[in-house]
């Protein structure tokens, strides 16, 4: 018991510090250092309990020389601990810069022997009156995700039936160190309760890395059919405004965004019972808050914390960061001049076709090719995409099954059983919205007609 009241003690005082520190210097205080300096200060305050005896009595009773070694004891294995474990989340050498933090912990820890008196005060009359609690683990759930569809894991979604098979793991690189650090600030975000949309992290992060491989196939499909790539860049500063890049480069004028509010306001949204959804405070104060930061556009891209706590979820999406999304520039200007599709529709159907095909937080499976065809000539016949997309779409679909037996993107006809055979259409309203690109936007969705940023501006 006294070692676990000294880890709880280390760890307070890790983030205590770790708090103070950001504070002062008007930094964010970030959820992975918060804890590092959990985890550190925690094997710092078990290495200075060890070091002094291992007992109260004996914190009670060391003499300022064993206290003083005590303490810079703890506080050389907590800085090493911290700086080795954050060399690991930055893929950096695990020893880079170990030696210096060693010896600033050490020194800290040797020249604070009161606070470490205070702290054996505590750990004494504390283990005198807590009796320890009996505790009961409980193993979290799996996500399940690409990775597990494809190879079939525990906790996977894959059937095995015909057309599956399993021992395929994602066909695309490991993502980029700045997408890794920003996705890592978009979930801190949605934990801290700053995202607007509630949604849980292990789910806005598989949401993600669905995003990512779904991004790396869009591009290299639209590519295929000769429209233009707009590429996940291999580096970027840490607080670049992004542009450029399909779903994560996507901003809206903050007018827009304005009025989309407004637009919402005059025909708000309603529930499957008929009842009118309110606008949420966080989507009415994202136009006030851009300009009073000075900014003229607002990220509408998927890493953007309120959309992916909007989208990142097993049940429906949140009604207004759907909305928010669909300014993006890729679901407008859909146009078609003397028989050639425009990059932004040619990328517009890349979008959905892919979306389809991959298995989804929301949609474990695959869907077939022949349901895709029918949800898009709907699409077509009732004006959501331009008259004369036939074609397009054909060859979408052609190019889209190829890819996935040439392995340029996931094998997704790999996954789920009979999936060659089309189930049932029952229409555009039994389809997720997220999977339908500009049609989405429903309720005042008729954005295609506003002004948009250029989705090729900056690229």
């Amino acid at each position: 018991m006294p070692f676990v009241i000294a880890a709880v003690v280390g760890a307070a005082v890790g983030v205590g510090i770790t708090v103070f520190v950001a504070l002062a210097t008007r930094r964010p205080v970030r959820v992975r250092d918060v804890l590092l300096a959990a985890g550190a200060g925690a094997v710092g305050g078990v290495v200075t309990l060890a070091t002094l005896g291992g007992s109260s009595a004996a914190i009670a009773t060391a003499g300022a020389g064993r206290t003083i070694a005590a303490s810079g004891a703890g506080g050389a294995t907590a800085g090493a601990s911290e700086q080795a474990g954050r060399n690991v989340l930055d893929d950096k050498p695990i020893l880079e810069g170990v030696g210096t933090a060693t010896a600033i912990g050490g020194v800290g820890g040797a020249v604070a022997p009161p606070l470490i008196k205070g702290g054996g005060k505590i750990v004494e009359a504390v283990v005198r009156r807590v009796n320890p609690p009996s505790t009961v683990s409980a193993s979290a759930p799996r996500s399940t995700g690409i990775a597990q569809a494809l190879l079939g894991k525990e906790g996977g979604v894959a059937k095995r039936g015909r057309g599956a098979a399993g021992g395929y793991a994602s066909v695309h690189p490991p993502k980029p160190l700045w997408l890794e650090q920003r996705f890592q600030r978009t979930v801190d975000e949605v934990f801290l309760g700053r995202s607007g949309p509630t949604a849980e992290t292990v789910d806005v992060r598989r949401f993600l890395d669905e995003t990512y491989e779904h991004v790396n196939e869009v591009n290299a499909l639209v590519k295929a059919l000769g429209g233009r790539a707009r590429p996940i860049p291999k580096h970027a500063a840490p607080d670049e405004l992004l542009g450029g890049v399909h779903d994560f480069g996507e901003r809206a004028s903050v007018r827009r965004v304005e009025e989309l509010i407004e637009s919402l306001k005059a025909n708000p949204p309603t529930d499957r019972d008929g009842n009118q959804i309110p606008l949420p405070d966080w989507f009415l104060n994202l136009p006030r808050e851009a300009r009073a930061a000075g900014q003229t556009t607002i990220d509408v891209g998927k890493a953007s914390p309120h959309i992916a706590a909007g989208l990142g979820r097993q049940g429906p999406p949140e009604p207004f960061a759907l909305r928010l999304h669909n300014l993006a520039a890729h679901h407008a200007k859909l146009e078609i001049t003397d028989g050639k599709p425009s990059n932004v529709l040619i990328e517009e159907v890349a979008d959905m076709v892919n979306a389809m095909r991959q298995p989804r937080i929301y949609r474990p499976e695959p869907m077939p090719f022949e349901k895709i065809n029918a949800i898009l000539d709907d699409m077509v016949a009732k004006g959501q995409l331009p008259e004369g997309s036939q074609p397009l779409i054909k060859r979408a679909l052609d190019t889209q099954r190829q890819l996935e037996i040439d392995g340029v993107v996931n094998p997704y006809h790999r996954i789920g059983a009979a999936v060659d055979e089309p189930p049932p259409y029952t229409g555009l309203g039994s389809v997720d919205p997220r999977d339908l690109g500009r049609l989405g936007a429903g309720v005042g969705g008729a954005a295609a007609a506003e002004e948009v940023v250029d989705p090729y501006a900056g690229y």
